[in-house]
Parts: structure tokens; C-alpha cells; sequence
């Protein structure tokens, strides 16, 4: 079924341009000077950490993607210096969000929109991973130049091209949209099944469902549960039931995806100690940042 309104989120699917097919942007405003002077500090930070080559890195950003072990654990550096990883030294998606300039969202989206889970049996091996994958994906306008000033804090950061944009619209200031055409009806009608088996298996009451929907966000334990089941019984969780954005990526109908990525944007780390209490969390997530389309069937 290819219809989970409850899970808004949004992580958009294309075709990958071939490497070798398109020449890179090099020109006087691209990459933009600015950007290459404030990233050279962490740049020169991790060229003498690791040992790697300058023309190491030239090779990956403007010729051809090739293996090699110090450029693999520059790029962890680049990273680990920007300070966008988590405890675990793992790249972590919101501090990416705050490192990015609205200049380039619209070529982070479509640059990161596949490198989402990160292979590899190292740090220095998932970084490079990440930006086999950006490359790959959009090659015309990947560079391998990273760092951020960190005394000025500027948004900027080059080779972590992904996108997470947007601000949260205050919940008590938008009326839910509810006519004829939204929610579609035929995505409600697709949805009844899961519903149904939900509602049993949890106990939750149609009253609670549609106050979270249309009404205010309350605490609910059955609720929460009836949120995991849906995930569950949508097909979009891992093998440990946690939610898994690909498979969200292909539940979410393609006339909803302009709605999912502004509802989903800064909805990527669900919190709670439980799963029912992490769906929750989501869906919360989802209903503050667009309460106008956001709903549970």
C-alpha cells in the first residue's frame, strides 16, 4: 500500500546522475570564494592530521571517485571539525541542518536525498560512504572543501551537502485543513484497514484519534501505541521496529511529498524510551511543524 498519511515525512527518491557523464561547476562564482576562504581553516586542520594529498582530494572533488585511506579519514575529519557528529562520532542530521546556508538547500536536497544510512566498518569508511553517494548523486556541483569557521559560526558547510530546512509555525495559529479534497479521499479510504486493526490491538478510542488529528496534542498511552501500529502494520519500520526513511519514502503517495518534506524536515530523531513513546514523538513532530495538513486517520 502505498498510502501512510500518519507518516509525514519526507525523503525524496530520483534517478542518480552518472559521475562521468556531467563535468563539474568550476567558475568564478562556483564554488562561491566566500565559502572556500571560510573553509579553509579545517581543511588545513585535517590535511595535517591525516597526511592525505592535496591532489588526493582535487582527484575526488573534480576528477574521478578512487579509494584511498587517508582522503577517507579526512573526510571523518572534515566532519569531526565541523562539529556536526554526534557522541558516537557519527554524523548527526540536525547539527547538518544548522551548518547549512539557505543558499545551498535546494542543492543539498537534491544532492543527499539517497545518502541517508551511511556503510561501512569505520568512521573514516562511512564518511567516505557519504560522499561517494553525494557525488554520485550530483556530481555537477559536489566539492570535497569543507570546514566552518567556527568563531563566526557560519552556516556553511560544502561537502555535508544534505537537507533538512525549515522553521516550526506555532500549532495554535493554523486551522487544520479539512474539505473535500484534503485529506484525499481516496489515501482515507486506504488507510481504514490499518486503522481498524490498530484501534483493536490497542484500545484506543476513535475521541482520542481525532483530538490529536484535529484538536490539541494530549497524552495518550493507548494513542501512542495506536501511532507505533500504524508504523508497524504500515511496513515501515527496520528489523528492530524502529522507523526506517526509505520505506517511508516509498509509503508516502508522490502528491503528498511537497507536504511531507516540510512536515517531516526537522522531525529525524525521534525521542522517548519506548517505541510507542517515539512514535509519539514523531507524530507530535509532524502536527507542530504543519498542523494545517497534518492528520491521523
Amino acid at each position: 500500500m502505498k498510502f501512510l498519511i500518519s507518516l509525514i515525512f519526507a525523503s525524496l527518491g530520483g534517478l542518480i546522475v552518472a559521475q562521468d557523464q556531467v563535468v563539474p561547476r568550476r567558475d568564478a562564482e562556483y564554488p562561491p570564494p566566500e565559502l572556500l576562504q571560510a573553509l579553509k581553516p579545517i581543511h588545513d586542520i585535517c590535511v595535517k592530521k591525516t597526511g592525505v594529498t592535496e591532489e588526493a582530494i582535487k582527484e575526488f572533488s573534480d576528477g574521478q571517485i578512487h579509494e584511498d585511506e587517508k582522503l577517507k579519514c579526512y573526510m571523518h575529519c572534515v566532519f569531526h571539525e565541523s562539529m556536526v557528529l554526534d557522541d558516537k562520532g557519527e554524523v548527526h542530521l540536525e547539527k547538518l541542518h544548522d551548518s547549512l546556508p539557505d543558499s545551498m538547500h535546494d542543492i543539498a536536497l537534491h544532492m543527499g536525498k539517497r545518502c541517508l544510512y551511511p556503510k561501512g566498518d569505520t568512521q573514516c569508511e562511512r564518511a567516505f560512504w557519504l560522499h561517494k553517494c553525494w557525488k554520485s548523486a550530483d556530481p555537477k556541483n559536489f566539492m570535497e572543501s569543507s570546514a566552518l569557521n567556527r568563531e563566526n559560526k557560519m552556516k556553511l558547510i560544502i561537502s555535508l551537502t544534505f537537507l533538512l530546512i525549515g522553521d516550526i509555525s506555532a500549532q495554535d495559529k493554523v486551522i487544520p485543513r479539512r474539505d473535500a479534497e484534503y485529506p484525499p479521499p481516496e489515501v482515507v479510504e486506504a488507510l481504514k484497514p490499518i486503522h481498524d486493526v490498530c484501534v483493536k490491538k490497542t484500545g484506543v478510542t476513535e475521541e482520542a484519534i481525532k483530538e490529536f488529528s484535529d484538536g490539541e496534542i494530549h497524552e495518550d498511552e493507548n494513542l501512542k501505541c495506536y501511532m507505533n501500529c500504524l508504523f508497524h502494520e504500515g511496513g515501515v519500520v527496520d528489523d528492530n521496529g524502529e522507523i526506517h526513511f526509505e520505506k517511508l519514502f516509498h509509503a508516502i503517495p508522490v502528491s503528498m511529498r511537497q507536504v511531507a518534506i516540510q512536515m517531516g524536515k526537522k522531525c529525524l530523531l525521534p525521542k522517548g524510551e519506548t517505541q510507542c513513546d517515539r512514535a509519539f514523538w514523531l507524530n507530535k513532530c509532524w502536527k507542530t511543524a504543519d498542523p494545517m495538513h497534518y492528520f491521523l486517520l
